[in-house]
């Protein structure tokens, strides 16, 4: 069903709902009136016959109404319907009149209807007319309002719909429309941030695909070489050219692994192992990994909470990477300490630093920097580092300088939920 004919039946329905209310509350409101009324009409017909039997100058009886009165002997004493009766014949529709708790006479009535009196009919078909009038005027202007209403926001809904339609046919500039209620701006909005996103993850993965091509194809051509040139007779089968092309497949073996690593991290299936970490345990597995190259520096032992495997590989590459360009004679350090917020870990090392520029870059997928060309290394490590740290809500960053070295830090969180 189309939001415009949602709209006009949620209209309409409220207006009968309204319009049912409305009468029954006026069906109400008239019993009630007509019952106060009646006893009130009642009194006075009462009081009128009572002063015609006491009173030496009665007032008339009203008209609208057939009245007789009779005096305690049961004659005839009033009617404003000719002669009347003589005598009373049925005393079971008459009434009694009292004074001062004496009987001084009967009297009996027509049935007592509002609409008895001219002006009360008259009062009663206006009530009518109007309301009539009123409830056909609220109709027009209900229908009226879910026209424009549903008109307002069908449009908007259905600019959001074509754009939409045109990102899936593949219009890149395609851009929804942010005019309209405010909610349907927001729609619009954040289907803009979505196509803006897709973009740019688009230009990424196009990005990457190329420069994954580019690293393996680089070792697969000279492998290729290797092999054809030895085939050839051109280069003799030595134990250094095998040992060279193994390299070379050991490179493309590390790549592949960490793309696949990669993949698994970015997946929206991954998910935390989340376990309790004691920092003092944590360094010293580091420690016996990397038993000549690291450095711990003790600090307060604390616990936090991560996922441990995840986090060791993170550290790991931080810490391999630190030792491939560490300066020949020195240690690579590693830290972990407890601040308000966070368990900060911390890799230095002192070597070449990081040129300034690069450092923004260092964590994109296969950016491999000036002086890290011709290291080994996938150019995915520091990729996953920083994935590994934005799944527990934490952040990695880098800091450089030739006299203070080179310093990558790892932030976890250690209330998950900020």
């Amino acid at each position: 069903m189309t939001l415009v004919k949602r709209t006009f039946i949620l209209f309409l329905s409220a207006f009968l709902l309204q319009t049912v209310l409305l009468l029954g509350l006026i069906y109400f409101g008239y019993t009630h009136s007509e019952g106060q009324w009646k006893t009130l009409r009642i009194a006075a017909i009462e009081e009128t016959a009572r002063q015609i039997l006491i009173s030496d100058d009665p007032p008339p009886l009203p008209q609208e109404i057939p009245i007789t009165v009779y005096d305690d002997t049961g004659n005839l004493a009033a009617s404003n319907r000719g002669s009347g009766r003589g005598r009373i014949q049925q005393e079971n529709e008459l009434r009694v009149l009292k004074d001062g708790g004496r009987i001084i006479g009967y009297y009996s009535t027509g049935q007592i209807s509002f609409r008895s009196s001219s002006s009360s009919r008259e009062l009663i078909d206006t009530m009518v007319t109007v309301l009539s009038i009123g409830l056909l005027l609220a109709l027009v202007i209900s229908l009226a309002a879910a026209a424009y209403f549903s008109r307002k926001l069908s449009r908007p809904a259905q600019r959001i719909s074509s754009s939409l339609e045109d990102m899936i046919q593949g219009n890149s500039q395609a851009k929804a429309d942010e005019r309209g209620f405010e909610e349907i701006a927001n729609i619009a909005r954040s289907v803009n941030t979505l196509q803006e996103s897709l973009q740019h993850e688009q230009v990424i993965r196009s990005q990457w695909a190329q420069d994954i091509a580019h690293d393996l194809r680089t070792p697969t051509a000279s492998m290729k070489a290797q092999f054809e040139a030895m085939l050839d007779g051109v280069f003799p089968v030595t134990t250094e050219r095998i040992q060279k092309a193994s390299k070379e497949l050991y490179r493309m073996e590390m790549l592949i692994h960490d793309l696949e690593t990669l993949m698994k991290l970015e997946s929206p299936e991954m998910h935390l192992n989340i376990s309790s970490i004691d920092s003092l345990l944590f360094i010293q597995e580091l420690s016996a990994r990397f038993p000549d190259a690291l450095s711990p520096v003790n600090s307060d032992p604390f616990q936090f909470h991560a996922d441990e495997q995840l986090l060791y590989r993170a550290v790991s590459n931080l810490i391999s990477n630190a030792v491939r360009h560490a300066q020949s004679g020195t240690s690579v350090s590693v830290r972990i300490e407890k601040t308000d917020r966070h368990a900060e870990i911390s890799v230095h090392n002192y070597g070449t630093p990081i040129p300034q520029h690069e450092i923004p870059r260092v964590f994109d997928r296969l950016f491999r920097g000036e002086f890290a060309r011709n290291t080994p290394g996938s150019g995915l490590g520091l990729t996953i580092v920083k994935r590994i740290a934005e799944l527990h809500n934490g952040s990695a960053d880098i800091v450089s300088s030739e006299e203070h070295g080179t310093e990558a830090c790892i932030r976890i969180p250690l209330d998950r939920n900020r």
